[in-house]
């Protein structure tokens, strides 16, 4: 895990650039290296094969010569809409955390320099997946949110010693960190965040986690959002340790029927082994109390270079340490940030703007799978 201040921090907020395929090819390669010089995390692994392939297809376009020229590119952020630039308005953030990261307590707090409403702002808490313990894991999304005036609230609730991966594996355990950091990170903020206009968003075990969070007494939330949510983690983790592993029974009454606000599920159509259709589709059902649910699918698109993978990583967007960008693509500006964006703005639903590829071929739409 890249080391992190424990003081207060000015971050200034840096544009994204536009390269040229030698750079994207110097970029990549450089990708490679940092992924083997840290420690894995199944983010990390997923995001490594994926830079791999491209490098190998940028390599290969280098060689073809003209051929390249006629492989078409993503769409980029656009300008208006959700998940667009339309509503940045803070160009820095501060980021500080209270509590540590031995025992699981640390939590991460962005206060952006320009408020949403100008003396105080809407805050959304994120709770990351299964050891992505280092908010840089989600680096784009979080600056995505900040961008646009809104506190962001990220608890670590996982150990980071040594013994954690062996010693730190009830997810009860976890939840109840969670909470109690995020209510800590709401006191060091006092008036500053809106704690009558919260949101949870969560991916993988975070998507389990945010669906939990009010049965396990959690601040009150207006709106929540469930990315790829890992509802029976024994799909994503090796037999030889979730037999040692507590898991959440999260179909008890105390979770899903406890949920009496609106929620937006997003997934993936790639992501059929970690957390697969069948369990977001059981969590729709578990979900009796809700006024509004509805489940989204991105569809992963190879119709041209980088390809977009609509898989269990998808949501993620990894820092370079060396560019100071994040790793971000169509999916996650037009899918994850939009659908955020979205409930941020008191959407039940989402319209969802997916681009056109360079050549002008539509980005595979995204598809509503509940309620049908």
């Amino acid at each position: 895990m890249a080391s992190a201040p424990t003081a207060s921090e000015n971050i200034f907020l840096k544009p994204v650039k536009k390269t040229d395929r030698a750079t994207m090819m110097r970029e990549l390669c450089y990708n490679m290296v940092y992924c083997y010089s840290y420690n894995f995390t199944w983010g990390k692994l997923q995001t490594m094969l994926r830079t791999v392939f491209v490098w190998l297809a940028c390599a290969a376009c280098v060689f073809c010569g003209t051929a390249c020229k006629k492989i078409a590119a993503p769409p980029e952020q656009a300008d208006a809409g959700y998940g667009s630039s339309q509503n940045y308005i803070s160009d820095n953030y501060t980021r500080q955390s209270v509590g540590s990261d031995g025992d699981g307590t640390r939590v991460w707090y962005y206060v952006p320099r320009t408020l949403k409403n100008g003396i105080s702002a809407p805050g959304v808490i994120f709770l990351h997946g299964y050891t992505a313990i280092d908010p840089e894991t989600y680096y784009g999304h979080i600056e995505h949110l900040v961008k646009q005036g809104y506190i962001v609230i990220y608890p670590e609730y996982q150990r980071s010693d040594k013994k954690a991966s062996t010693e730190d594996l009830d997810q009860t355990v976890m939840l109840a960190r969670a909470v109690a950091s995020v209510d800590a990170a709401l006191a060091e903020l006092g008036d500053t965040v809106e704690t009558d206009n919260l949101t949870a968003y969560g991916h993988s075990l975070g998507g389990l986690f945010a669906f939990c969070w009010q049965g396990a007494g959690g601040a009150p939330v207006r709106r929540i959002v469930m990315s790829h949510a890992n509802m029976d983690p024994s799909t994503g983790i090796p037999a030889f340790v979730i037999d040692r592993v507590t898991l959440i029974d999260y179909t008890d009454p105390a979770y899903g029927p406890e949920v009496r606000v609106p929620v937006i599920m997003l997934w993936g159509n790639s992501d059929t082994d970690i957390a697969p259709f069948s369990q977001q589709q059981e969590a729709y059902g578990l979900l009796t109390q809700t006024p509004s649910k509805v489940l989204y699918s991105a569809r992963s698109d190879n119709h041209g270079l980088p390809q977009l993978s609509a898989s269990h990583a998808a949501p993620i967007q990894m820092l370079n340490e060396r560019t100071g960008q994040a790793q971000q693509d169509a999916l996650d500006y037009r899918f994850y940030y939009a659908a955020l964006d979205a409930a941020l703005d008191g959407r039940d639903t989402v319209t969802f703007a997916m681009g056109n590829w360079s050549d002008g071929t539509p980005v595979k739409k995204v598809k509503r799978l509940l309620p049908e």
